[in-house]
């Protein structure tokens, strides 16, 4: 097992993936406390749906945008652990000229269903939602698609006033 600063962890990246390729532990550390670990992505994922119609139904394109980008809401980021949490949205609003195709479909969960509304396009709901300080930081983009952090080491709870956020959601 590997520990690495996070403020070398940039610089150190080529020999960190050669690391991690290789099948050791890496884990990213800051001020002696591990804040992330490398894992390899999962490949045994199995292979999306073909490219889909644009006649599909919304738990259809619900469940083709979970396998192919997982159970995260691109409007803030975060990782869920179960389907329910998420819905299918238009990147661009229809009212504002989006197309009603499968390539202008997202998923978001129901707080950022709410922010949205039909009044926001999906990179103005970001630019919201880093404003308000709800979004991670991303200081590892050359990993996308490569690595992927496992959060669940080191969850902490919610706090209050986000688990008020997730009220009544299991419905």
């Amino acid at each position: 097992m590997s520990y690495v600063n996070a403020q070398d962890a940039q610089a150190q990246l080529p020999s960190l993936l050669a690391k991690v390729e290789a099948g050791e532990e890496v884990v990213i550390a800051r001020d002696g406390k591990p804040v992330a670990r490398l894992l390899p992505c999962d490949t045994t994922r199995k292979a999306p749906k073909p490219m889909p119609s644009d006649k599909w139904s919304d738990s259809e394109v619900k469940e083709w945008l979970i396998q192919s980008h997982g159970l995260v809401c691109e409007g803030c980021s975060y990782i869920f652990r179960h389907e329910r949490f998420l819905q299918p949205e238009y990147d661009i609003p229809v009212s504002k000229g989006g197309l009603g195709r499968i390539g202008n479909r997202t998923l978001l969960c129901d707080p950022c269903v709410g922010v949205k509304n039909d009044t926001l396009t999906l990179e103005e709901l970001r630019e919201v939602n880093r404003k308000n300080g709800w979004m991670p930081e991303r200081k590892f983009g050359a990993l996308k698609g490569k690595f992927s952090f496992d959060y669940e080491l080191f969850e902490k709870p919610l706090p209050e006033e986000e688990l008020a956020l997730w009220e009544g959601s299991d419905s």
